[in-house]
């Protein structure tokens, strides 16, 4: 016999049984595990034709994850990943930037053939046709980062808290989702590289450094929980 109780259980020790809940908040746009397309929230759903293992997403290079996410005025990204660093080759790691020549729009995290990693913004202009913050390295082991953009700066937090941040006077957003390893469409940089996606989280806010690293300890904790050392 099944017996329901109209109550509320209110005892922070007990465990979540989805660990990946500790990261909603109430500017969640959505949080992706990365162990299934499916969202935490429920909001949306990855589009990707690649595999997902018992640590993430398996990334190929020439099939791109639709992330569903559109751009927001104010937006904190969070990623934990391991991607492959693409000798000599561009890589588009996050964004929706677009078209292929200036003026662009939309936002972008991505290596050029030098490996030199951005993160960056759209003007709308041709000069200067971005703002963006770098050195953003992301690439080559696992790492967990957030990324940050509004209408006034871009900014890159480290798990240790250290911020990068670039004002911003112009900006201007797509209008198409953002993807993860590599573009659909036509943009300066397409291409993705392999390696494996752990987490994923859009926000629809500017959070404070010290809550990102808070998220991002959290992030770490359930890597960790997978055997995944993330430092």
């Amino acid at each position: 016999m099944r017996l329901t109780l109209d109550t509320v259980i209110d005892n922070p020790d007990l465990p979540l049984i989805e660990p990946a809940l500790a990261l909603v908040r109430p500017s969640t746009i959505e949080v992706f595990d990365m162990l299934s397309p499916s969202g935490i929230t429920g909001a949306l759903s990855l589009g990707y034709a690649g595999t997902f293992n018992s640590i993430g997403a398996v990334l190929e290079a020439d099939k791109p994850l639709n992330t569903n996410v559109i751009e927001r005025d104010d937006m904190t990204f969070i990623v934990c990943w391991n991607m492959e660093r693409a000798s000599g080759q561009a890589v588009n790691a996050l964004g929706n930037l677009s078209p292929a020549t200036a003026p662009f729009t939309g936002l972008r995290l991505g290596t050029g053939t030098n490996n030199a990693a951005s993160f960056l913004v759209a003007s709308g202009n041709t000069s200067p046709t971005n703002f963006g913050v770098t050195p953003a390295t992301h690439t080559g082991a696992w790492t967990v980062q957030a990324y940050q953009a509004s209408n006034s700066m871009v900014k890159r937090i480290t798990h240790g808290g250290s911020e990068t941040m670039t004002a911003v006077t112009s900006r201007v957003k797509s209008s198409s989702p953002i993807y993860l390893n590599g573009l659909p469409f036509a943009s300066p940089i397409t291409a993705g590289t392999t390696g494996t996606i752990g987490m994923f989280c859009a926000y629809n806010e500017i959070i404070p450094t010290a809550e990102c690293v808070d998220l991002m300890d959290k992030i770490a904790s359930i890597m960790g929980s997978r055997g995944v050392a993330v430092p």
